[in-house]
């Protein structure tokens, strides 16, 4: 007879169930809105001729105080080996919010005979603004219209954003128009993306590189207030004496010059 094998032993009462875990598909991040250290210096460009006596905290603190009137304080101020500055923002403050005070900064430099030649935001991203984006998507600026438009910009440009997306033109002016203009920013340092006109919302928008809001700034060549040097056509004034002459390096030695 054949060998008889015993019977398996039945499971023990219950019930059980099979768990399978399966890996969540990643998403494409439309935007990571945050403020890295990186994005919180700003640089200043100097003629390298920084005094030696001149200390870190004497600049920070000098800075501090041109700017502070307005609401802005720096962490720290440090030099580079070629004798450029590096502000530090708090981590609430993006380096392009602190590159408006720009005038303050200047001056405040000036008063320990630093000569700022250029200041600008250390910035990861670059920002460009799109014109002619229709009203009907959404008048006012919250996270769910900031995922949309960002989207719509992936699948027009395949970029995604540094930054939430926000609308430039007010409600009010939306609601009179019916198109306005938003304000994008793409990861990294980009110069032009080869395109003048873009397709969102079924509407062709024009397309450009955003130039820095200085409304509140004085302008380096006229002295006046409300726009920024690189877009002024008025003749340039001295910021010492305010007549129609570029500011020299040491006013005293113009004033001491013989005349022609």
């Amino acid at each position: 007879m054949p060998m008889q094998h015993p019977a398996p032993t039945p499971p023990p009462a219950g019930d059980f169930t099979r768990v399978t875990h399966q890996k969540k598909k990643a998403k494409t991040p439309f935007f990571t809105p945050e403020y890295t250290r990186l994005n919180r210096q700003v640089i200043v460009e100097t003629n390298g001729q920084i005094p030696e006596l001149i200390s870190n905290d004497d600049i920070l603190e000098a800075v501090n105080e041109a700017t502070m009137i307005q609401g802005l304080k720096f962490l720290s101020a440090q030099r580079s080996t070629n004798g450029n500055l590096r502000f530090e923002t708090n981590p609430a403050t993006s380096a392009d919010e602190g590159a408006k005070y720009h005038v303050e900064i200047t001056f405040a430099l000036e008063k320990l005979h630093i000569q700022g030649t250029n200041i600008y935001a250390n910035s990861r991203w670059s920002k460009f603004v799109i014109h002619g984006v229709p009203a009907h998507i959404g008048t006012r600026n919250t996270p769910q219209l900031s995922s949309r438009i960002a989207e719509e910009i992936f699948q027009a440009t395949n970029f995604s954003m540094a930054q939430p997306p926000r609308w430039l033109t007010s409600p009010a002016n939306l609601e009179n128009r019916g198109s306005g203009t938003i304000i994008v920013s793409f990861p990294g340092k980009v110069g032009n993306l080869g395109m003048k006109f873009i397709s969102l919302f079924t509407r062709r928008c024009y397309f450009e590189k955003a130039r820095p809001d200085y409304r509140n700034a004085q302008c380096h060549k006229c002295l006046e207030y409300g726009h920024h040097q690189e877009s002024c056509s008025k003749p340039t004034k001295c910021a010492i004496c305010a007549e129609n002459h570029p500011t020299p390096p040491t006013h005293a030695k113009l004033k001491d010059a013989p005349e022609a």
